[in-house]
């Protein structure tokens, strides 16, 4: 038998993973789940050394949080350990908690079985708890603490370079699969305790003032200007019924010194905003607070304009001030935009001429265009100079735009892509007729020649079959999936990660 010192003069057993090649190593762990990788960490210091990078990388570099004290409070923590330099894209949800009495039986069972309850009635007995994360997150708005937190989390994120607002999750978890999705920080847990009811991209709740989408985009942007952060993109992600409205683009003269800093930063910008309400007179004489908020982004290079689904309000005076050139004496002046190369519009109604207007004004910087559902309208001048033909044409507003944008001299893209476009039958004014490019609902050219490419695509444009309904209420603007591009925003390989129990 051993003594006591030959035990203690024993060399340890040497770890033999630790010899093995990174990629190796990185290739075994690749089929662990979250958990599982989490306790294979735990087990020595140098393979936690060995696999911070990429463990960082795949749950650090993108992570999404709500508007909770318990996820600020882990933005905050997290912002303030070794992990906060890997974060460069913070997404935010809009996760509301509903009051206990919105907490309906057959909503508390498909709760349950959603994450496998044992005891339903467990739930129905303890309303208490869904009050408590509901009346919190009340207080947290009210109180203006869900400004301060987030101020003091943004301070500590020095390579923060995109802030992603989004009302749907990504389920592109591919670690996890097939049963898991991305979703904001400690949203899961909060489900298990308490079988709260969370609303993710609906209207406003008793508490709020606006809608979910204003409040979280004025409170990100008032945070990173006290933050004295400036991400390089804003995105707004929105797939359900709450857009953001023009309401949301004011500023105020106390917020200037605060928010302008941080629209004059920004490279890329993606918006889903709700149309203008009101009558066609109305609509056309409209001013947009969406004007003087995109008049300061004067180093903006990506800019995408995603309307609401289906045929709700109106986005013309929106187009209407990105594509004026006349100065108005009594106004701030033109916006410039002078360094943009990609603009993407999506899901909005207007004549042909309002889509050339913009293309012309920034065709000398422009190298990506992408029309994605949009409908165009003839405009009254367009109609006059038909009054005299012989054949009434269907697609005159959309061969219109095609043929006046080959005149558009200096315009040189590289990348062109037309999604579902649609016409409104001027006869009966109300229904958009899907128009198609030959058998094709779509086309896109990437390349150096793009005019030879669509001059060969005009003859082709016609009627689809059966004139169905291009605009599908569901659907929504993301043309770098609709048209297989590489670079996805939406839906990012790396995308963010939950506490342990996601």
């Amino acid at each position: 038998m051993a003594s006591d010192m030959d035990v203690d003069d024993a060399t340890p057993p040497k770890c033999f993973i630790k010899e093995l090649p990174l990629e190796v190593l990185l290739r075994i762990t690749h089929s662990l789940k979250t958990e599982e990788l989490g306790n294979f960490r735990l087990t020595c210091r140098g393979i936690e050394g060995l696999l911070h990078n990429s463990f960082a990388r795949e749950f650090f570099s993108c992570k999404q949080f709500m508007i909770s004290d318990f996820s600020l409070q882990a933005l905050i923590d997290i912002s303030n350990s070794r992990m906060g330099r890997h974060l460069t894209k913070l997404q935010i949800g809009f996760e509301q908690f509903m009051p206990p009495h919105s907490i309906f039986a057959h909503t508390v069972q498909m709760r349950a079985r959603e994450y496998r309850m044992r005891d339903v009635e467990d739930i129905m007995f303890y309303p208490n708890r869904t009050a408590v994360l509901y009346a919190n997150q009340c207080t947290l708005w009210a109180s203006g603490a869900a400004n301060e937190m987030l101020t003091e989390a943004l301070r500590n994120l020095e390579n923060l370079r995109d802030v992603v607002l989004r009302d749907c999750n990504s389920k592109r978890r591919s670690r996890d699969w097939p049963a898991n999705e991305w979703r904001s920080y400690g949203i899961t847990t909060a489900l298990r305790q308490a079988g709260a009811l969370v609303s993710l991209g609906s209207q406003s709740s008793s508490y709020q003032f606006a809608n979910i989408a204003d409040q979280i985009f004025t409170l990100v942007l008032h945070s990173l200007g006290r933050a004295n952060v400036k991400p390089k993109g804003i995105e707004i992600i929105c797939r359900h019924s709450c857009h953001v409205s023009d309401y949301a683009f004011a500023l105020p003269k106390y917020s200037e010194p605060i928010v302008v800093p941080v629209i004059e930063s920004l490279e890329k910008l993606h918006i889903t905003v709700d149309g203008i309400e009101g009558t066609q007179e109305d609509i056309k004489n409209a001013e947009t607070l969406f004007e003087k908020f995109i008049y300061n982004a004067k180093n903006l290079q990506d800019l995408r304009i995603n309307g609401p689904t289906g045929r709700k309000g109106s986005l013309r005076p929106l187009l209407k001030c990105l594509g004026n050139t006349t100065p108005d004496p009594a106004g701030q002046g033109i916006i410039q935009l002078p360094k943009l190369k990609a603009l993407s519009l999506g899901f909005m109604e207007s004549e042909s001429d309002l889509y050339l207007a913009v293309a012309e004004k920034f065709a000398p910087t422009l190298e990506k265009l992408e029309l994605w559902k949009v409908t165009m309208r003839q405009s009254a001048e367009l109609r006059e100079s038909r009054a005299d033909a012989e054949e009434d044409d269907d697609v005159v507003a959309c061969r219109h735009f095609c043929h006046e944008l080959l005149k558009i001299p200096n315009l040189n893209l590289h990348h062109l892509a037309i999604g579902c476009l649609a016409e409104v039958d001027h006869r009966n004014d109300v229904t958009p007729l899907a128009v198609q490019f030959g058998e094709k609902s779509q086309v896109r050219y990437i390349g150096i020649d793009w005019r030879h490419f669509f001059k060969a695509l005009i003859p082709t444009i016609g009627l689809a079959p059966g004139n169905k309904q291009s605009r599908q209420p569901d659907d929504n603007f993301q043309p770098d999936d609709n048209f297989d591009d590489d670079n996805d925003e939406d839906e990012d390989e790396d995308e963010d990660e939950d506490d342990d129990d996601n």
